[in-house]
């Protein structure tokens, strides 16, 4: 009887372990990532740039579990890159400004996350955003600046092609 108690304790921590290692390694693609869908459109779009410039966005963005908008602590900051908690944060504040700078906000916190850029590293990693007349006028310029430094650094950990 002993035994089978031992046994099934056993089997008990086998399994934990099993369900622990599959929801905390980001390297298991069992999950599509939760997008909120206010920022759907700016996630594909990235998406769609990726793709024209090389890379393999499903495969970049695996590790995720999540795009989301919530309410960030810091009133200056408009998004947040979580890598331990594998998501990205958009503060409700962002997602009233117009769809310019949010969709800077996105790829900049994608950048981070994905690529592992830092801020200043290029004029979309700013820690700053700007209006959405320079966006309109400038986008081209900022978003091959931001390919430039990624095609020009290596990403061994990321999930690139």
């Amino acid at each position: 009887m002993n035994k089978h108690i031992i046994y099934y304790l056993l089997a008990v921590v086998v399994m934990g372990v099993t369900v622990w290692y599959i929801l905390n390694n980001p390297d298991v693609k069992r999950h599509s990532v939760v997008i909120d869908p206010r920022l759907q459109s700016y996630v594909e779009e990235w998406k769609s740039d990726m793709r024209a410039n090389g890379f393999e966005p499903n495969d970049a963005i695996a590790s995720l579990r999540s795009i989301e908008v919530g309410e960030l602590t810091d009133e200056e900051q408009l998004g947040l890159t979580k890598y331990y908690e594998h998501k990205i944060i958009i503060d409700y504040d962002a997602i009233v400004l117009d769809n310019l700078t949010l969709r800077a906000i996105v790829y900049h916190e994608l950048g981070h996350y994905v690529f592992g850029l830092e801020h200043g590293s290029c004029e979309l990693m700013s820690e700053t955003s700007e209006s959405t007349d320079y966006y309109s006028a400038n986008w081209t310029r900022i978003k091959e600046e931001y390919i430039t430094l990624i095609r020009s650094q290596e990403f061994e950990t990321h999930y690139l092609r």
